[in-house]
């Protein structure tokens, strides 16, 4: 439907309803202000001519009417007669223009006022169409039709409008569907909008990327199935195809789910009755897939070291080759070996066996006893094997020679007896044998030597001197946390005499503060160690006066005494294995070290020394 621009014009419509109230004057005010601005609009050129002849008639009236009226006094009858007359003409032919106006022209002219009013409502619907807001189009369309029904141009802008509002619609929902991450609702309405309107706004863009989405929602799904399954190497490679695609997408929990994936895969494939060194490769890639993925796990890092030196032990294995085999398997076994469980035991087990078996076929029956007694000591295994060995390798020793004397008649001199030979002195066991006994130094042998006793202070037996460096490493440990990423010293800060207790993290970054103080007191605090179940940080402080033994948090907090004594001192506390007692050695009573223990709490407190000697330095072996 095609209206000159001035018809649009809302000053138009009010022109027609001053027309219709006979407002000539302001029907001629708004058609010059519109002639102003179309001055070649022919639509408006017309309408000027008509209202200029409708003033113009009824300014003439008007003056015909006033000048009557005026002479009216000054008539004498028959003139007053003709005038009526006259009048009474000009009446009839009055009632005969107004009935042609109503009949033909008024209706003309309201004809004319709707149609003006239909087409400023179907452009004000045009001009909302094309902003985009379907709903006001619509409105407007609406009351077109209902002023002019029927008419097919407004019945296809309203078939048009209803179109276009659908999509919106559409694509508001798709746009809330994105929102609340329901990709495959967003990605159905976006199809729906382009079979519609194709290329309608951003769509041809945005499809794309949500049927992207909708397919990593799908694999994350299949991955965390998965995942809860405990189907590892589904689970590893729905997670892994997921961070190629977009790294992004739930980024913490594909994270944690795939290293705990690595992990769980790599304990599973460890959990063959028999491991060979190919299966070992097969689980470090495994663990270096999740240190890939998490740097900093130490854990990780400490298992990929433990199995590349397990396989070196396992070579050496098939090689027979126990020698070599033997102290990289002592030196696992020394370390937290969840992953490899009881396969280091019993490959340790094994490898001891076989050289004591190796000892013993070249005829050192001692040294098979020796390997076959460290092979019965292996915790968690079945033994039996190596203790039958063990006997039988013992009643191949040598017994110890015993000096016979010769008699010696008295008529001829006594020769002279042959020098009897000593027994050997049987080697002792090493230190790592005696886990849950407790180390000391001792003078009781009239010099400083390395010995053990069980925690009630009897089986004492003197250690090789060549343990004292194990002897150290024990304590040492001691200073560590249990999963060895905190170290507690003591440390007398700034130049001060006054030592204090602190711990350093390792496991924090080296931008970030990792040395922090416990203790600030006036006096010394020493000898720290930490407790095997992580709870206590037992230490020496001199605060109170003398040399005493207390415990604390790992993060300083609750501090407690746990000795108290007048003169006397207590010093080098240590760990039992379950962390529910502590050892340490005091002068009380006696005035001579003696090694006490007590429980965690400091109740119980009772000498295992009870000896005439020195003993001190305690450290409970682990």
């Amino acid at each position: 439907m095609t209206e000159s621009a001035s018809m649009q014009d809302p000053r138009y419509e009010e022109i027609v309803n001053a027309m219709q109230r006979a407002d000539w004057s302001e029907a001629q005010k708004l058609l010059h202000e519109l002639q102003a601005e179309y001055p070649d609009d022919s639509a408006l050129k017309e309408l000027a001519e008509d209202i200029e002849y409708k003033a113009k008639l009824n300014r003439y009236w008007s003056a015909r009417l006033s000048t009557i009226f005026a002479r009216w006094p000054r008539m004498n009858g028959m003139r007053l007669l003709r005038w009526f007359v006259g009048f009474g003409v000009i009446g009839i032919v009055a009632f005969l223009v107004l009935t042609i106006n109503r009949g033909l022209i008024q209706p003309k002219f309201e004809a004319q006022a709707e149609a003006t009013k239909v087409a400023v409502l179907i452009a004000n619907g045009d001009q909302a169409y094309a902003s985009g807001d379907y709903l006001a189009a619509m409105d407007a369309y609406l009351q077109a039709d209902k002023m002019k029904p029927g008419d097919p141009d407004v019945a296809a802008a309203i078939e048009r409008a209803r179109t276009k509002l659908g999509v919106a619609q559409k694509y508001e929902q798709a746009i809330e569907a994105i929102n609340n991450l329901n990709y495959k609702q967003a990605e159905k309405l976006l199809k729906e909008i382009q079979q519609v309107s194709p290329h309608y706004g951003d769509v041809d863009e945005l499809l794309p990327n949500i049927q992207a989405q909708s397919e990593l929602d799908q694999w994350f799904y299949a991955a965390e199935l998965a995942f809860e399954r405990q189907q590892w190497d589904e689970a590893i490679a729905g997670y892994e195809r997921i961070m190629s695609t977009n790294a992004a997408f739930h980024e913490n929990n594909v994270r944690k789910h795939l290293s705990e994936a690595y992990e769980r895969l790599a304990a599973a494939q460890l959990q063959a009755e028999t491991l060979t060194p190919e299966a070992i490769d097969s689980t470090i890639d495994i663990l270096r897939k999740q240190i890939r993925l998490e740097p900093d796990n130490r854990t990780a890092l400490l298992r990929v070291t433990q199995l590349a030196l397990y396989k070196q032990a396992l070579e050496a294995m098939q090689q027979e080759d126990y020698h070599t085999a033997i102290p990289i398997l002592e030196q696992i076994m020394q370390q937290p070996h969840d992953l490899l469980g009881n396969h280091i035991n019993q490959t340790l087990y094994r490898a001891y066996l076989g050289e004591g078996d190796d000892a013993l076929a070249t005829g050192e029956s001692q040294l098979a006893s020796d390997y076959y007694a460290k092979a019965a000591n292996v915790p968690d295994i079945d033994t039996a094997e190596a203790q039958l060995r063990l006997e039988v390798s013992m009643s191949s020793v040598p017994p110890t020679p015993t000096a016979t004397p010769t008699p010696t008649p008295t008529a001829t001199p006594t020769p002279i007896a042959p020098t009897p030979t000593p027994a050997p002195t049987p080697t002792p066991a090493p230190i790592s044998w005696y886990k849950g006994w407790i180390a000391f130094l001792s003078d009781r042998d009239g010099d400083k030597g390395l010995f053990v006793m069980r925690p009630d202070g009897k089986g004492v037996r003197r250690l090789n001197d060549s343990d004292k460096a194990a002897y150290k490493e024990l304590y040492e440990r001691e200073h560590w946390s249990p999963d060895g990423t905190t170290h507690v010293y003591a440390e007398a800060p700034n130049g001060q005499r006054d030592t204090n207790i602190f711990i350093f993290r390792t496991d924090l970054p080296e931008g970030w503060e990792r040395r922090f103080m416990l203790t600030d007191w006036g006096g010394l605090e020493y000898d720290p160690v930490w407790s095997p179940d992580d709870q206590w940080i037992a230490f020496v402080a001199t605060h109170t006066g003398n040399d005493e033994i207390w415990r604390m948090r790992p993060d300083g907090s609750e501090k407690m005494q746990l000795t108290v004594n007048t003169w006397e001192w207590d010093k080098h506390p240590t760990w039992s294995p379950d962390g529910q007692y502590i050892a340490f050695f005091s002068n009380r009573v006696t005035g001579r070290k003696q090694i006490w223990v007590m429980k965690a709490d400091g109740t119980g407190q009772q000498n295992i020394s009870n000896n005439e000697y020195n003993d001190w330095d305690p450290v409970w072996i682990k």
